[in-house]
């Protein structure tokens, strides 16, 4: 009977650098043919140098254009790379300052850093400036170029103006560990960055394995989606947890004799390949059958086998393994370290230690992300009740009298006016903390921006023009400064530059574009505007035999006159203002009366004719 060609049941090559989870994309890359073919440019990359050591550069590269995606590789030793790695790290490099996390730092392997400098002396058109890229970008290396390739893909990832589907693509084979947890951190603080990486290492690879004991306490920390394998199983597994990475590297050395053989991961990966997988939801895999260990210089075998095997959902075999009835999360635990060779006592129930961390750091792992959604949640709740109690206080204010929710909430003449100050505090509390997080972490702005940071700007900016009025209220009751000198909260200067950098950027939205009147103020500062021009036409007034000071006085108030002008003719101030007791009317009624003042000018013909009862 003639075989049949199976329908893939992998997603389109488009939709591959959608996954946000490091797990999902690593059994999408292992199915799609892309493992392989990343393999195959590297070797073809040693070929064309192979022949002309002398004359090669320390760190190599190849381009290779395929139909729907572009692979980068790298290789380190063409011209004879260094013999014994050293653990030595390089503090903060300033070729990657963009990953400087505010109150922290970060190190990487100074031999890494020498060779990316190396790779941008003698490559430099690699780093000019980069358009977005049409196809799927993979950047690739194997052992030590696999340091250059991700140093390559973090420069990337920062200086591509590119939408988070689109992001570039680290796979590395066999790689040493690169840095410190100070570079984790940072790499996990930019959105969508974290699960771009995928590392490539079999259980027989002493390189990746080079700076485990290099200190007590492991000054080495991994990052990314680790996918282990077992060249006598011709199995993997997936781990993502950093210290969970580092025991399972550690379990998996084997002898020190073992360590040195050189592996080939394509004959690796194409036993794999070759097996059946029964994979749960927690990255696991069950060979079909074993084959013997091979005698191997590369990846490409191993990913050749990977790639052949099924991977199916399975929930049902889990009662099946010995000490978890009932568990799925230490079964599928079980599962990943059978899988790649690594055994467990099973006698007498005896808990295996790295079974249990294991399983301790993932419930844990899980309960704080749980915990921190619910947090989120109950905050998002509370600030939105907290936003409405506002709005309808904004919506009131004007019923028993003619001035506006800033006049009422100055003077507080009546009760609701001093109960809305709690709403008050807790809506700054709220966003000081929201902001306060989101300077920690670094962001290029003007360019893809995560969609959370997008809304905290723009929730942020709303806020800005709800609140800061009455923040304004409260600085100008006790105090005749200026609010924007030496008032204004760091927090709303954060927020309103942001939003400024957004608008550069072209993230300007479409309700910005008005045809209507502003129900709130558009700029947030309108109040302090107003209260200093009351204080310099005080100052004006009690001031006018004295030549200097009026002439500087009359220009600010002038300038005012403008802005306000920009603002009622953009339609971005409320008709509140206009409201018969409001500060800005108050204002107006001393402006008038001075003198030196242009009666012609647009300002002063819109509000002594009255035209602002027309402006709805």
């Amino acid at each position: 009977m003639a075989s049949q060609e199976k329908p893939s049941l992998l997603p389109p090559l488009e939709n591959l650098l959608k996954f946000s989870c490091g797990l999902e994309l690593a059994d999408v890359l292992l199915g799609s043919g892309l493992l392989h073919r990343s393999l195959a440019v590297i070797h073809e990359l040693n070929v064309e140098y192979s022949t002309n050591v002398s004359s090669s550069p320390l760190v190599a590269y190849k381009t290779c254009d395929e139909n729907k995606f572009q692979i980068i590789a790298f290789n380190v030793g063409v011209a004879g790379g260094s013999s014994v790695l050293s653990p030595t790290l390089e503090p903060n490099p300033p070729e990657f300052n963009f990953l400087q996390i505010k109150n922290s730092s970060f190190s990487i392997n100074k031999e890494a850093i020498k060779l990316f400098r190396s790779l941008s002396q003698e490559y430099a058109n690699l780093f000019q400036s980069k358009d977005p890229a049409s196809k799927a970008l993979i950047i690739t290396g194997l052992s030590e170029g696999g340091w250059v390739a991700s140093l390559y893909c973090l420069w990337l990832l920062y200086h591509i103006n590119q939408s988070d589907d689109k992001l570039p693509i680290c796979i590395t084979f066999g790689s040493p560990l690169l840095g410190n947890y100070g570079l984790r951190k940072a790499i996990q603080s930019r959105s969508g960055w974290y699960p771009r990486f995928l590392h490539i290492v079999s259980n027989g690879d002493f390189i990746p394995r080079t700076f485990l004991s290099s200190t007590a306490n492991n000054i080495y920390k991994p990052f990314g989606t680790f996918l282990v394998c077992s060249s006598s199983s011709s199995a993997c597994a997936c781990f993502e947890d950093p210290d969970s990475v580092l025991s399972v590297l550690a379990a998996t050395g084997g002898s020190f004799d073992q360590m040195l053989k050189l592996v080939d991961y394509g004959n690796l990966l194409q036993d794999i390949t070759d097996q059946m997988i029964v994979s749960n939801s927690e990255g696991v895999s069950q060979p079909h059958g074993l084959s013997q260990m091979p005698k191997l210089t590369d990846y490409e075998k191993l990913l050749e086998d990977l790639t052949h095997q099924m991977i199916v959902s399975n929930s049902n075999g889990v009662s099946q393994i010995h000490g978890s009835r009932g568990d799925p999360l230490r079964a599928g635990i079980i599962l990943r370290l059978d899988a790649i060779g690594i055994t467990r006592t099973q006698e007498h129930k005896e808990e295996d230690g790295l079974i249990t961390d294991m399983e301790s750091r993932e419930r844990k792992n899980y309960h704080d992300h749980a915990k921190r959604i619910s947090e989120t949640i109950k905050k998002l709740v509370e600030m939105k009740i907290n936003l409405a109690h506002l709005e309808w206080y904004k919506k009131i204010s004007s019923i028993d009298v003619p001035m506006s929710y800033y006049d009422c909430y100055k003077k507080k003449p009546f009760c609701r006016d001093i109960h809305v100050v709690k709403y008050v505090r807790a809506l700054t509390k709220f966003w000081e903390d929201e902001v306060k997080e989101a300077e920690t972490k670094p962001t290029r702005l003007g360019t893809s921006l995560p969609t959370r940071l997008l809304c905290l700007i723009y929730g942020g900016t709303n806020y800005m023009k709800m609140v800061e009025p009455l923040h304004i209220a409260d600085h100008y009751k006790r105090s005749r400064t200026s609010y924007r000198k030496e008032g204004r909260s760091k927090h709303y200067k954060l927020l309103e530059t942001w939003q400024d950098e957004l608008d550069k950027g072209g993230y300007r939205r479409k309700s910005d574009i008005r045809d209507r009147t502003a129900t709130m103020t558009q700029d947030s500062c309108f109040w302090a505007d107003v209260e200093d021009a009351i204080i310099l036409t005080k100052s004006l007034k009690n001031a006018k035999a004295v030549g200097g000071p009026e002439e500087s006085h009359i220009q600010k108030l002038k300038k005012f006159e403008d802005h306000m002008m920009s603002l009622i003719d953009g339609l971005a101030v409320s008709p509140e203002i206009f409201l018969e007791e409001s500060t800005f009317m108050e204002w107006w009624k001393e402006y008038q009366t001075i003198p030196e003042l242009n009666p012609s000018s647009p300002f002063n013909n819109f509000m002594k004719n009255k035209l602002y009862k027309k402006y709805i």
